[in-house]
């Protein structure tokens, strides 16, 4: 939890410091512990994750898979009743930076456990008017 804590306190820095974490394989490091059931741990991993892709930078390096480990991290979560909001605001910003993936297989499975939140609505509709704007 230490070291995704430090993490976060570099990614904040600037974005060359978030292009030189995704460089030397940060992302794939904070993946597992977003997997974890301490939910602490998943919010701060969670938490990186929002920072690193809060803008448009790291394009190369936001793929399906990580959409698809948000997805099981939201079902773990919702498997032990804790609603952790931090992992869907994640995949909000994700959404919300990264049209790309909204073609993809991982985003449509990732719809019913985003409706499974109380605080879901919002992304979802936050989420739909980027698709419409975006087909415009």
């Amino acid at each position: 939890m230490v070291a995704i804590w430090a993490l976060q306190n570099f990614a904040m820095c600037s974005r060359i410091i978030n292009r030189a974490i995704a460089e030397a394989g940060g992302i794939s490091v904070v993946q597992e512990p977003l997997l974890s059931p301490n939910s602490d741990v998943a919010a701060q991993a969670s938490l990186l994750i929002k920072f690193l892709y809060s803008n448009h930078m790291l394009q190369e390096y936001v793929s399906d898979e990580l959409v698809r480990l948000l997805t099981a991290a939201l079902e773990e979560l919702w498997s032990t009743s804790t609603i952790n909001e931090e992992v869907l605001r994640t995949i909000n910003i994700i959404f919300a930076n990264f049209y790309k993936l909204y073609i993809s297989e991982a985003t449509t499975l990732c719809i019913p456990p985003i409706w499974k939140g109380r605080s879901s609505l919002e992304v979802m509709l936050l989420k739909n008017l980027s698709w419409t704007s975006y087909a415009s």
